[in-house]
């Protein structure tokens, strides 16, 4: 879970309970997000400087995962106008790494347990395609329904949502949620 306000959320609706791990490649990050942590006086998270598309062996099992993925930040254009500069000419190994880290956040998953990838971006490369390719190569995962999906968001074949700002009044996102299936489901 990279970002100290996605991890301040999800270890606020956690109450306490449980263990959250949040990662981040950058080490400038994870210090940010360690700050906020401390700050914030939550003692159910742990933060960790990690490359999400390796494994790492600091890492448990987990029932609930966020695959919130580096992308190109189409959706966030309003807040950050200067992203239509950036150059997106090598987007292929941007789908590239984005596959990777849902692919390795996936072998964390226990059985029944739910993996949300999430992206800042309404480019359906980056999107839908990640997530339909991944499920096409994982049988042992399946679309699961997402428990809000706000007016104007259009859901795709996978149960996923695009949030587009004209229609949603809010940032351009993508959210899709996976949940791994029962071994005896997998035979089936």
């Amino acid at each position: 879970i990279p970002g100290e306000g996605k991890t301040i959320l999800l270890a606020e609706q956690m109450h306490s309970t449980g263990r959250l791990y949040s990662c981040d490649a950058a080490e400038n990050r994870v210090g940010l997000i360690r700050t906020t942590v401390q700050r914030m006086g939550l003692t159910n998270v742990e933060v960790l400087c990690s490359d999400a598309t390796k494994g790492n062996p600091a890492l448990p099992q987990a029932d609930r995962i966020l695959a919130d993925v580096p992308c190109s930040g189409l959706g966030i254009l309003g807040k950050k106008p200067d992203i239509r500069y950036k150059q997106l000419d090598d987007l292929q190994s941007l789908y590239t790494l984005q596959y990777k880290i849902l692919e390795n956040a996936a072998k964390y998953l226990n059985k029944n347990g739910v993996l949300v990838y999430s992206t800042c971006t309404i480019n359906p490369n980056e999107n839908i395609a990640v997530v339909a390719k991944f499920l096409r190569e994982h049988p042992d995962f399946a679309p699961a329904e997402l428990p809000y999906i706000p007016a104007g968001a259009l859901q795709d074949e996978v149960r996923g949502i695009t949030i587009l700002p004209d229609r949603c009044g809010m940032d351009g996102f993508y959210v899709a949620r996976l949940q791994k299936k029962a071994e005896n489901e997998n035979k089936s």
